[in-house]
């Protein structure tokens, strides 16, 4: 390895494309030119784009989030300790600079990071709602050097941490303006959903709004996009879809490789639940799509209600069919949430930002680092 350049260890948490793991692969690839990196992860799609970057060793064991029971968090748990043992070999073994987790599910690379003496950075990416997720925090926020909260929501989670909290949005690549197909006079509304299929991202209130459109004589057609991680929720979804009387109106599209193609096709995104901040909102923005959004989480820290996107209730799908109203019958309020969503994106959610903040952190806990062992090594020959 070229000694000049700064060592990372990269852990990322899941090799599965999507959004922290994403952001993680976007990160690499801008450190990559001036920083030698390996890369924890486990086997599937996004391990080979790593592989392009660095070198790369066994994934990190991670915490369950969701629903899991306490038996599972126990085991879990236990399976982090020998793998810090591993990673702080790693650590020692390829000279690591500092160590950089995408989310705080992993604990092993910080537990590793505090045997090897190296600064780490821990990304937070997760709703600290439930009492779990919250416990973790407060490990985070005790043994990190820094924790990289990407919303102020999140950040407020950790007041009080002894880690430096650094406020760093995610971003994407902005893509340049696009021209948006032109709709047929008649046509029906195009409207999308876009993410995994499962309960938590409530698809099934995106198809009540539907349904509710519906019940206002508007003709609207629905296109969810997005692998079925819940077959049993898809299930119901359909089921509802039938129920309401809109189940041709509703296309399960699965996951694409086209995700700005659907946005750029549909009138509006719809984003029916989201603690945290999904790429999808910035993506459509930077597009020029309207964005109808649940009022949570995270959510309210990219949307600015009325000038970039319009924030209803959660969980009430007429409040959605409204705001979808709105869109269609007011064209300066189309109009104005395009520009001022692209204008948003480009101001605060260019990942070249990001990045960027990422690398001065970076520089600057290794610089100390490098300081300290300089001291050390003179006082070492002072007192021979």
């Amino acid at each position: 390895m070229n000694a000049a350049r700064p060592r990372l260890l990269m852990a990322v948490h899941s090799p599965k494309p999507a959004g922290a793991q994403l952001v993680a692969l976007g990160q690499a690839r801008a450190l990559a030119p001036d920083h030698e990196l390996v890369v924890a992860i486990g086997q599937g799609p996004l391990r080979a784009p790593f592989a392009e970057l660095g070198t790369i060793v066994r994934g990190p064991t991670r915490l369950p989030i969701w629903g899991a029971s306490p038996a599972r968090w126990a085991l879990d748990t236990g399976r982090a300790a020998p793998d810090a043992i591993r990673l702080a070999a790693i650590i020692r073994k390829q000279r690591i600079d500092a160590v950089i987790a995408n989310s705080t599910v992993l604990v092993a690379p910080i537990l590793a990071a505090r045997l090897a003496g190296v600064p780490v950075v821990v990304h937070a990416q997760e709703a600290p709602k439930s009492a779990p997720v919250r416990a973790v925090f407060r490990f985070h926020g005790a043994l990190a050097d820094t924790v990289v909260a990407i919303s102020p929501w999140i950040a407020e989670a950790f007041a009080g941490a002894r880690a430096n909290i650094l406020l760093n949005p995610v971003g994407i690549a902005i893509p340049p303006p696009q021209v948006r197909p032109a709709r047929a006079d008649g046509a029906p509304l195009r409207l999308v959903v876009v993410g995994t299929i499962d309960r938590h991202k409530r698809q099934d209130l995106a198809v009540a709004a539907l349904a509710a459109l519906k019940g206002r004589g508007l003709d609207a057609e629905l296109e969810l996009v997005g692998a079925e991680a819940d077959p049993a929720y898809a299930a119901e979804v359909r089921a509802l879809a039938q129920r309401e009387g809109v189940a041709e109106q509703v296309r399960f599209v699965g996951q694409s490789s086209d995700v700005p193609g659907h946005l750029l096709a549909a009138d509006a995104l719809l984003l029916p639940a989201g603690e945290v901040t999904p790429l999808v909102i910035m993506e459509a923005m930077a597009l020029g799509t309207p964005v109808v959004a649940a009022r949570m989480g995270s959510i309210p820290d990219v949307v600015v209600d009325g000038a970039s996107g319009v924030l209803v209730a959660p969980d009430d799908a007429a409040a959605f069919a409204a705001a979808v109203v709105r869109v269609r019958d007011e064209p300066d309020l189309a109009r104005n949430l395009a520009e001022g969503g692209r204008r948003r994106v480009e101001q605060h959610f260019d990942e070249a930002r990001s990045h960027q903040r990422l690398r001065e952190e970076l520089a600057r806990l290794i610089g100390a680092r490098r300081g300290r062992a300089s001291v050390a090594a003179d006082s070492a020959l002072l007192a021979q």
